[in-house]
């Protein structure tokens, strides 16, 4: 079932977040990169334009993807004073 790719988005960054998180860890984490084979479509929904997608959970899944895109996520840390120029 496709959803909001902002959701899934989302969902991403939560998990990756969790996984770094962990103090024992004793590393810090500038650049993460993802890339996921993705199933989109755009629908029209309240009068504007909605983004989904998902990715596939399970080897059963494959019936719903027709064909994938693939979706590249790179997250990176940025410096305070780039942003505030």
């Amino acid at each position: 079932m496709l959803r909001d790719l902002a959701i899934l988005l989302e969902e991403l960054q939560q998990g990756l977040t969790s996984a770094i998180s962990d103090p024992a860890l004793d590393m810090r984490i500038t650049n993460a990169q993802i890339l996921l084979p993705v199933d989109m479509r755009i629908i029209f929904r309240d009068g504007g334009v909605v983004l989904q997608g998902d990715v596939q959970r399970a080897s059963d899944d494959q019936h719903w993807f027709d064909g994938f895109s693939r979706l590249q996520i790179e997250w990176q840390e940025i410096p305070v004073e780039e942003v505030l120029l």
